[in-house]
């Protein structure tokens, strides 16, 4: 074509090409080498998602998966078909042959207690228990590991074992007991710089072929590497079951770069095979610890094969069907028949359930086959209950209807009930103290007399009201947070039937309410270089101030404007520094204050007291500080306090980010040792609550700084100051709405409390008629903007103001101003 003609069309397909090994054995996988024609552009590789179809003849020979690879699941002939664009289809015809896997070892850990030696009771390749807490007794092998590497009991098998087969399947039967610590190892055959025979010597990875029941990202993986990091194949599945016997098979069959593991039966994640056996340097051979320096497997091992040859998802089930201690299972026999039985789904269960599918061979009957290839289920009342091919249960209404299975041309039939509850439970403690963290409540059902106590916290249609929101907030997930002294009646709702708690909200014991000891309220002259605090008299000091600008200077209106120019390392832009010692005294404290942030630059800074390895003055690494950031990395809003240079303790993230704009945002913070906890609001509403285990005695209190961070390369903040307090103790949520509602340039008086209930379809707020003056304000978001317009007027019933408003289904705010 010419570059001056743009023609981004393919063109019409003119032929089609395939191409196949028309020889498989059971269990191997291949992907097919497609290749097209088309008018505009020539031949091209395209994929089998490009076809218009690609099938098998019987997908119980050859399994085509959504990618397009094929799987050759039992013996016998299958003809594959592809077509595209009404061209003549193609078709390759696959003989598929049994595998015929051979057990090669095979250790049951049937020894006496005390026993140092563990018998491979088909290949003789015994193994060594290593290490006094390797315990022996009921046919299992516990391993009781506590600490580190550096104290690992273990079991290590001969070397060699798998180096020189090549296709292998490994099965196993454990319980994992130690779910703490990541890349605990299942087992474990290379080499490291351990040297031969020493896990417990400090090293790293050579080569290895490892499973873990967790590894980071919280997945069960399989790792193979023949030359040190990063591994040539990590394959993850869901995490591993704990406290409870799992049965695990792995393959790795590098002459069809297929890997896989199945748990319990199920394929969960499937692979490449990217290196022969052989590559490997199997000397350390180890159940239970790792080539690295990781933490030791804790729990038992009932059961440890390893198969030359790939196991089928069938040879896998009749395993796991036989267990751990039975005879190793040999020809099923012929499929006689398939059962489907009867299941129950509990109404907006967000878990799917899985079918279950029965076969009965001729040498073996109640076998589970519902992952096995070739299996397909199917719903016959979709407005009742739906299934995936695979058998994927998901619940849609009550009723009940037949589920069909379909295997190796055989169906069976059973039913599906969808149920409801026939009560429910609300589980919340019902007393509860002001300010203090939130609570998760729990609620459980029974549906019938076998299935009880079934926790449905998380069940869709599941609702959760409070009766007085601002004695206690209720979220949609259950969560419980106490705010003011009062009683409030915490409902839940699911499937028809309600529960409810009455809860007691009190004050902590000996609380005091903090009082206001430091005001800074910006309302000095231009070019002045004095921060008046109208209430303590520990005045601050505007540094990097410009004269005769709009910038970096007072305003005039009762603001001081930053330009956020430099870094905290160099700053450029003025920023205030007030008195040492401000908080490092004191037991608790409210922090709060009015902003205007113009620009959203992360890592600036509202307020952050505390100290750098610079010192006084100066900005470095940051240490020992408390700091409040409209926007600090992937958390935006949070505040951190920090000892020394250990970690901040907490990092509270807010549950809503501010955005930069015109309008003036309030924020506060409450930390509260004494009662544990710290609380972080925006603009009057709680949006964050963490326990605290620091006290303000770790703040090393001489850099405190408004518009500038301890950490040097942080930003400078590009805003103006309106109001800044400090409170010597805790303020609760109604003195932090009460100051919001008064606003920047007043204290608050005595606010009312505005109190939310619903009367459906409508909402009734209401606020103590004997506080006049105030207003009721809405917003679509907490935020702001704020307005009165489209409200209805207050009415006075009884000793109370009441507005209704409609229940509209979508997030509103409201407030009380003045």
């Amino acid at each position: 074509g010419s570059p001056d003609i743009v023609n981004y069309g393919a063109g019409a397909a003119t032929s089609l090409t395939m191409t196949l090994a028309d020889n498989m054995v059971v269990g191997f996988v291949q992907t097919p080498q497609l290749t097209a024609s088309f008018a505009n552009i020539g031949t091209i590789t395209i994929y089998p998602q490009d076809l218009d179809s690609f099938t098998s003849s019987d997908t119980n020979v050859v399994a085509i998966d959504p990618l397009g690879r094929l799987t050759a699941v039992g013996p016998g002939s299958a003809t594959i078909t592809a077509t595209l664009a009404g061209l003549p289809a193609q078709t390759a015809t696959i003989n598929v042959t049994a595998s015929n896997p051979e057990l090669k070892h095979r250790y049951s850990f049937n020894e006496e207690p005390g026993a140092t030696t563990l018998t491979d009771s088909v290949g003789g390749a015994h193994a060594t228990v290593v290490g006094p807490n390797v315990i022996l007794g009921g046919g299992e092998a516990f391993l009781n590991n506590t600490g580190g590497y550096e104290t690992a009991s273990y079991i290590d098998l001969p070397d060699g074992i798998i180096s020189a087969r090549s296709n292998i399947t490994i099965e196993l039967w454990y319980t994992w007991t130690r779910t703490e610590g990541n890349q605990q190892r299942l087992f474990d055959f290379g080499s490291s710089t351990k040297a031969d025979g020493y896990a417990t010597n400090t090293g790293s990875g050579l080569t290895w072929l490892s499973l873990s029941p967790i590894e980071w990202g919280n997945a069960m993986q399989l790792l193979y590497s023949t030359n040190g990091n990063p591994p040539q194949l990590t394959l993850s599945a869901p995490r591993s079951p704990a406290n409870e016997e799992v049965h695990v098979a792995v393959i790795y069959a590098p002459d069809s770069g297929l890997s896989r593991i199945y748990v319990n039966g199920v394929p969960r994640a499937t692979g490449t095979a990217p290196a022969r056996l052989s590559d490997l340097v199997d000397i350390n051979n180890w159940l239970g610890v790792s080539q690295w320096d990781d933490t030791p497997f804790g729990g038992r091992y009932n059961e440890f094969r390893i198969w030359e040859g790939v196991l089928t998802d069938l040879d896998i089930a009749l395993s796991r069907h036989a267990g751990p201690d039975a005879s190793v299972v040999g020809n099923a026999g012929e499929l006689q028949s398939i059962e489907v039985p009867d299941q129950v789904l509990l109404i907006g269960n967000p878990a799917n359930a899985q079918a279950i599918l029965h076969a009965n061979f001729e040498n073996y009957q109640g076998v589970e086959i519902q992952s096995i290839s070739g299996v397909s289920f199917q719903s016959l009342d979709t407005n009742v209950f739906t299934s995936t091919s695979g058998g994927s249960l998901n619940d849609v209404a009550l009723g009940t209807a037949e589920l069909v299975a379909s295997y190796s041309g055989l169906t069976a039939t059973g039913t599906v009930s969808v149920i409801a509850p026939t009560s429910v439970t609300l589980g919340l403690t019902n007393r509860m103290k002001a300010g203090g963290l939130p609570v998760n409540a729990i609620l459980t059902a029974d549906f019938t007399s076998t299935i009880t106590n079934v926790n449905v916290t998380g069940f869709e249609g599941v609702t959760w009201s409070s009766s007085d929101t601002n004695v206690a907030a209720v979220s949609a997930t259950g969560q419980v947070t106490p705010k003011n002294p009062g009683v409030a009646v915490i409902t839940a709702s699911y499937g028809g039937r309600t529960d409810d708690v009455t809860l007691t909200v009190e004050l902590p014991a000996g609380f005091t309410k903090g009082q206001l000891i430091h005001r800074y309220s910006f309302n000095e002259a231009p070019d002045t270089t004095t921060v008046t605090d109208s209430v303590g008299g520990a005045h601050g000091t505007v540094i990097n101030l410009v004269p005769g600008s709009a910038e970096d200077n007072f305003n005039g209106l009762g603001q001081l404007v930053m330009s956020g120019t430099g870094n905290s390392g160099s700053p450029g832009s003025a920023y205030v520094d007030l008195p040492n010692g401000l908080v490092s005294g004191l037991s608790a404290v409210t922090i709060e204050g009015w902003v205007v942030w113009r620009s959203e630059v992360q890592h600036t800074r509202f307020f952050d007291f505390g100290n750098s390895n610079a010192g006084e003055g100066s900005a470095g690494t940051g240490q020992g500080y408390m700091m409040f950031s409209p926007w600090s990395g992937s958390s935006r809003t949070r505040f951190a306090i920090k000892q020394g240079t250990q970690a901040e303790t907490p990092s509270l993230a807010s549950s809503v980010a501010l955005t930069a704009g015109p309008d003036l945002i309030h924020y506060a913070v409450v930390y509260d040792p004494p009662n544990g906890v710290v609380r972080i609001y925006i603009n009057g509403q709680r949006t964050g609550t963490a326990a605290v285990s620091l006290l303000l005695s770790v703040v090393q209190d001489v850099n405190n700084w408004l518009g500038r961070s301890q950490w040097s390369g942080d930003a400078m903040l590009n805003g103006l100051y309106d109001e800044f307090r400090i409170y010597n103790g805790p303020l609760l949520d109604a003195d932090i709405a009460a100051s919001y509602a008064a606003g920047p340039d007043a204290l608050p008086a005595d606010a009312p409390a505005l109190k939310i209930r619903a009367e459906l379809p409508n909402l009734i707020l209401s606020w103590s008629a004997e506080a006049e003056g105030f207003e009721l304000e809405a917003a679509d978001d907490v935020s702001g903007p704020y307005s009165s317009a489209g409200l209805p007027a207050p009415q006075q019933v009884g000793d109370e103001y009441q507005v209704t408003v409609p229940a509209s289904g979508q997030s509103r705010f409201f407030r009380l101003s003045k």
